[in-house]
């Protein structure tokens, strides 16, 4: 970075959504989001990069799909099921 005189830099984190479709069964990393155009659910996929920004380029450095934890997604699903059934919670 010396060679070309960039003395100063700063490491940043990108994530965007990309929607797939709604039949993704096969797609690694996919979960259900909120489309903002329709206001339904899609499925998609979130992409997270970590960028090298300097004043005069900026480099990608790590790239990676951020995955839903299925522990929440299984506590969700087990909350919403017994708040269906009327049991007050605790």
């Amino acid at each position: 970075m010396k060679k070309y005189g960039i003395h100063q830099a700063t490491l940043v984190l990108d994530d965007s959504d990309r929607a797939l479709s709604k039949n993704t069964k096969r797609i690694a990393y996919t979960h259900k989001q909120k489309d903002k155009k329709t206001g339904g659910y899609v499925m998609g996929q979130s992409i997270v990069l970590l960028l090298l920004v300097t004043p005069k380029i900026t480099l990608p450095v790590g790239f990676s799909f951020y995955q839903l934890d299925p522990a929440i997604k299984a506590w969700v699903k087990e909350n919403k099921r017994w708040k269906s059934t009327g049991v007050i919670k605790k």
